[in-house]
């Protein structure tokens, strides 16, 4: 009997294995119900009985023949815990780049020389970018302008020379003249070239943000203090 049980489980797992290809390994295989939480170390408990005690999001309880409902479900939850698991990660690193010494609510600052000039002035003093930075953004600049949607201006330099990746932010109540166009949103970005996987984990769920006025709105309106705005932006990447 503990020999038949011991196949099942081999079994089961292999065929969720081969469903899920590549997006999942293997970790543990129990031939008993005799298990606690404590026991798992798996991000996701697959199993054909109910298990007292677990967290429901993390556990997919399926019919013993395993159907192809089940692996669907199993697939969905899958899904969502990737989904989590990048989010989770975007946040820590939003919170990273966006550091709160970077950060310029509502000043009154006017221009669009100004605004280069105190963001680049605050990366240099933090010692995030070298002394040539604001000179190649304002280079960037005169090629086109990195407005967008009459709200948001995404200013950068055309190389990644920073000595460590960040976006410095300021949010003003009232439009700056960005070449033409009223923005109320400047995030400027540097780029550590040993950093790409860092922004390409975060910056794609930035892009949708930034790129949504009726969200870039929100972020302005919430633009008051560093603590408001980081957390109406994580805020927004999870819609």
């Amino acid at each position: 009997m503990e020999a038949t049980t011991v196949r099942y489980h081999e079994k089961l797992s292999f065929r969720i294995l081969r469903a899920l290809e590549h997006r999942a390994r293997l970790v543990q295989v129990f031939p008993t119900v005799d298990i606690t939480p404590a026991d798992i170390t798996a991000d996701i408990v697959v199993s054909p009985v109910e298990l007292k005690g677990f967290d429901l999001t993390r556990t997919v309880i399926v019919s013993p023949m395993l159907t192809r409902h089940d692996i669907d479900r199993i697939e969905a939850k899958v899904r969502d815990y990737e989904r989590r698991s990048t989010f989770v990660r975007a946040v820590t690193q939003v919170q990273q780049l966006m550091d709160r010494s970077i950060f310029f609510p509502d000043s009154g600052t006017s221009t669009r020389d100004e605004v280069l000039l105190r963001l680049t002035a605050a990366l240099e003093q933090a010692g995030m970018v070298p002394p040539s930075f604001h000179a190649e953004v304002q280079e960037r600049e005169r090629m086109s302008s990195t407005a967008l949607n009459d709200i948001v201006a995404l200013p950068h330099s055309m190389t990644m020379n920073a000595d460590r990746s960040a976006i410095a932010v300021l949010v003003s109540k009232d439009p700056i003249d960005w070449g033409g166009t009223p923005v109320n949103l400047v995030a400027l970005i540097a780029f550590n070239p040993d950093e790409r996987q860092l922004f390409r984990d975060v910056f794609d769920q930035l892009v949708v943000v930034l790129t949504e006025p009726s969200r870039v709105r929100r972020l302005v309106s919430s633009g008051t203090t560093y603590e408001a705005f980081v957390a109406e932006l994580i805020a927004l990447m999870d819609l």
